[in-house]
């Protein structure tokens, strides 16, 4: 892809680099904005915050809420599913690959993106339109936007350093606990 010469080169493994993008919306600190905010519902409904679990008797010594333990619980049996080819990750992975397209922004500068502890995460990009983002590199941040030309391509833009610290605001403010490297360095916010 570095090596390019085009805006265009053939899809490889787009299954595979769906999947990851995917996987790694639902892990972490925030998961899935849409799981994130249904559960919250739910438990805030139910009080679940307000039941605290003594550490005796913790799955994880990190789960010190029944909130927090039921989600730990529901997260696990979604990914399993997703390993095993079903349930709503799996899902939503088929459904990109079958309607999205992928774009990776180069970084041509001196500047180079930066990755945080929220790696893949839905948002507006630069020209307002909704995308889903992943750092891949210092070099590379990938985008999956729905694919209007149906093309079996990846799109490959080259990026001045100005537009790599416009996209480095949107991943630093989609980070949660601003965890941030850059060039192997890493910085607490």
């Amino acid at each position: 892809m570095l090596n390019s010469q085009g805006d265009k080169i053939d899809e490889f493994y787009k299954g595979l680099i769906i999947k990851s993008l995917i996987a790694f919306n639902w892990r972490g600190f925030h998961t899935n904005n849409a799981f994130k905010s249904v559960y919250k519902w739910i438990s805030d409904i139910i009080g679940l915050d307000k039941i605290n679990i003594p550490v005796e008797e913790r799955q994880k010594n990190y789960l010190t809420t029944a909130s927090q333990e039921m989600e730990h619980s529901i997260l696990l049996r979604k990914y399993r599913e997703f390993l095993n080819d079903t349930g709503i990750i799996y899902y939503m992975a088929k459904m990109y690959i079958k309607i999205m397209s992928i774009k990776f922004y180069i970084a041509t500068g001196n500047n180079k993106f930066i990755t945080s502890d929220n790696p893949s995460f839905i948002c507006n990009n630069v020209d307002g339109k909704l995308v889903h983002i992943m750092s891949i590199s210092p070099d590379i941040v990938m985008t999956v936007g729905i694919n209007k030309n149906h093309e079996e391509k990846y799109y490959i833009e080259r990026i001045s350093s100005k537009d790599v610290t416009k996209i480095n605001k949107i991943i630093y403010d989609n980070s949660i606990e601003k965890v941030i490297t850059n060039n192997n360095k890493m910085k607490f916010y």
